[in-house]
């Protein structure tokens, strides 16, 4: 084959994959996402043992919910998430800057978080004169009811646990302004410190164990 033929080919295969990608709704992308985790985890434990020979170690604490929490450390940065050493209960991953990053569905050693924002999350949509349940999907809303929304905060859903905690604390996902939706994402750098605020229901009943 010449050089030609080679890149048409690899177009072709590409717009193959693409085109089944959409069509199952980005689930070759999650699958191949899980394999990468599969075979990343000796990695990180190489990556670990190296942090912890040569790297003296600073821990942070932070009191939240009369809680005192220990920071999570950091694995690798992907576009769509993070992955994290050693989650021990599902929840609520925070920043140091006050923002939720994602929520952390399973437990283990290496556990990839997906950033929000290219998740499906439940809020709750407060305006000076009503509230509405809805969804955040990939960075979009969908209202449970048929109402026009022209200023509003978005929170995560005060019917999840610590919801109407975080409201409370002013913690928000995202506002509208005039009618256009803004995100409220956390600056992600490697300095940024993230904890986790607990499932306290799914920690109860033993969340996804991921090894």
């Amino acid at each position: 084959m010449n050089k030609v033929e080679v890149i048409l080919v690899s177009l072709l295969i590409t717009l193959f994959l693409f085109s089944i990608n959409f069509i199952l709704d980005g689930k070759v992308v999650e699958i191949t996402g899980e394999y990468f985790s599969v075979f990343s985890k000796p990695f990180f434990s190489l990556k670990m043992r190296l942090v912890n020979t040569f790297e003296s170690k600073n821990e942070c604490k932070v009191i939240i919910f009369n809680e005192t929490k220990n920071e999570l450390l950091p694995l690798s940065y992907t576009e769509k998430g993070i992955y994290f050493y050693r989650i021990e209960s599902p929840g609520v991953i925070l920043t140091d800057d006050k923002k939720i990053l994602g929520i952390a569905k399973k437990t283990g050693k290496f556990i990839f978080v997906k950033k929000w924002w290219y998740d499906s999350v439940e809020v709750t949509v407060v305006t000076d004169n009503f509230e509405v349940e809805g969804f955040l999907k990939e960075g979009k809303l969908e209202v449970f009811d048929n109402v026009q929304i022209n200023n509003a905060k978005i929170f995560l859903s005060k019917n999840t646990p610590y919801g109407l905690a975080l409201i409370k604390m002013g913690i928000y996902l995202a506002e509208i302004k005039d009618g256009v939706l803004k995100l409220n994402l956390p600056d992600i750098k490697t300095k940024r410190i993230y904890f986790i605020v607990n499932d306290y229901i799914k920690n109860n009943l033993g969340g996804d164990r991921d090894e």
